[in-house]
Protein backbone atom coordinates (compact mmCIF):
# COMPACT_ATOMS: atom_id res chain seq x y z
CA UNK A 1 0.00 0.00 0.00
CA UNK A 2 2.82 2.26 0.91
CA UNK A 3 4.81 1.38 -2.10
CA UNK A 4 1.37 2.48 -4.10
CA UNK A 5 1.38 5.77 -2.57
CA UNK A 6 4.75 6.78 -3.20
CA UNK A 7 4.60 5.59 -7.04
CA UNK A 8 1.78 8.07 -7.04
CA UNK A 9 3.25 10.64 -5.35
CA UNK A 10 6.03 10.45 -7.73
CA UNK A 11 3.67 10.17 -10.59
CA UNK A 12 1.58 13.29 -9.43
CA UNK A 13 5.05 15.26 -8.88
CA UNK A 14 6.30 14.52 -12.87
CA UNK A 15 3.03 15.68 -14.17
CA UNK A 16 3.21 18.92 -12.02
CA UNK A 17 6.49 20.15 -12.67
CA UNK A 18 5.88 18.90 -16.57
CA UNK A 19 3.19 21.36 -16.27
CA UNK A 20 4.35 23.82 -13.59
CA UNK A 21 8.20 24.53 -14.76
CA UNK A 22 8.20 22.97 -18.53
CA UNK A 23 4.90 25.15 -19.44
CA UNK A 24 3.24 22.09 -21.02
CA UNK A 25 -0.16 21.77 -21.40
CA UNK A 26 -1.80 19.80 -18.78
CA UNK A 27 -4.11 17.51 -21.67
CA UNK A 28 -0.76 16.79 -23.50
CA UNK A 29 1.01 15.47 -19.98
CA UNK A 30 -1.99 13.87 -18.93
CA UNK A 31 -2.67 12.15 -22.13
CA UNK A 32 1.11 11.32 -22.98
CA UNK A 33 1.92 9.84 -19.09
CA UNK A 34 -1.69 7.87 -19.83
CA UNK A 35 -0.18 6.39 -22.84
CA UNK A 36 3.29 5.92 -21.51
CA UNK A 37 2.02 4.10 -18.00
CA UNK A 38 -0.33 1.70 -19.60
CA UNK A 39 3.11 0.76 -21.54
CA UNK A 40 4.75 0.54 -18.24
CA UNK A 41 2.18 -2.13 -17.47
CA UNK A 42 2.35 -4.01 -20.35
CA UNK A 43 5.58 -4.42 -19.26
CA UNK A 44 5.02 -5.90 -16.10
CA UNK A 45 1.77 -8.07 -17.03
CA UNK A 46 3.12 -9.41 -19.99
CA UNK A 47 1.68 -9.31 -23.78
CA UNK A 48 -2.21 -10.56 -22.22
CA UNK A 49 -2.35 -6.67 -20.59
CA UNK A 50 -4.80 -7.85 -17.85
CA UNK A 51 -4.81 -9.21 -14.58
CA UNK A 52 -6.45 -12.32 -14.16
CA UNK A 53 -9.57 -11.97 -11.68
CA UNK A 54 -10.86 -15.41 -10.32
CA UNK A 55 -13.15 -14.35 -7.87
CA UNK A 56 -16.76 -14.95 -9.04
CA UNK A 57 -18.51 -11.97 -7.84
CA UNK A 58 -16.11 -9.82 -9.14
CA UNK A 59 -16.76 -11.60 -12.40
CA UNK A 60 -19.89 -11.13 -12.14
CA UNK A 61 -20.35 -7.66 -11.23
CA UNK A 62 -17.94 -6.72 -14.18
CA UNK A 63 -20.25 -8.91 -16.58
CA UNK A 64 -23.42 -7.49 -15.58
CA UNK A 65 -24.28 -10.77 -14.33
CA UNK A 66 -25.54 -10.23 -10.41
CA UNK A 67 -28.69 -11.56 -9.72
CA UNK A 68 -31.12 -9.00 -8.87
CA UNK A 69 -31.02 -10.25 -5.09
CA UNK A 70 -27.47 -9.49 -5.74
CA UNK A 71 -27.44 -5.78 -6.76
CA UNK A 72 -29.80 -4.56 -4.29
CA UNK A 73 -27.56 -6.46 -1.78
CA UNK A 74 -24.76 -4.58 -2.92
CA UNK A 75 -26.22 -1.17 -3.23
CA UNK A 76 -27.74 -1.26 0.39
CA UNK A 77 -23.84 -2.04 1.76
CA UNK A 78 -22.80 0.89 -0.76
CA UNK A 79 -25.70 3.21 0.49
CA UNK A 80 -25.43 2.10 4.61
CA UNK A 81 -21.98 2.70 3.98
CA UNK A 82 -21.97 6.12 3.21
CA UNK A 83 -25.14 6.84 5.28
CA UNK A 84 -22.99 5.70 8.46
CA UNK A 85 -19.71 7.59 7.37
CA UNK A 86 -22.17 10.83 6.75
CA UNK A 87 -24.27 10.41 10.74
CA UNK A 88 -20.92 9.15 12.04
CA UNK A 89 -19.51 12.85 11.13
CA UNK A 90 -22.55 14.86 11.80
CA UNK A 91 -22.54 13.03 15.22
CA UNK A 92 -19.04 14.01 15.78
CA UNK A 93 -19.20 17.64 15.01
CA UNK A 94 -22.07 17.91 17.72
CA UNK A 95 -20.18 15.86 20.44
CA UNK A 96 -17.33 18.41 19.55
CA UNK A 97 -19.39 21.29 19.69
CA UNK A 98 -19.06 22.33 16.19
CA UNK A 99 -21.95 23.47 13.81
CA UNK A 100 -23.59 20.06 12.08
CA UNK A 101 -24.58 20.65 8.93
CA UNK A 102 -27.79 18.60 7.65
CA UNK A 103 -26.47 15.58 5.80
CA UNK A 104 -28.77 16.66 2.60
CA UNK A 105 -28.92 19.81 1.64
CA UNK A 106 -31.55 21.44 -0.76
CA UNK A 107 -30.20 23.09 -4.04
Amino acid sequence: MLLAVCVGVVIGCLTGFAVAKLGMPSFVVTLALFIAWQGVILQLIGDGGTLGLRDETLIAVANGNLSTFGSWVLFVVGAGGYAAVLLNRQRSRRKLGLVAQPPVSCC
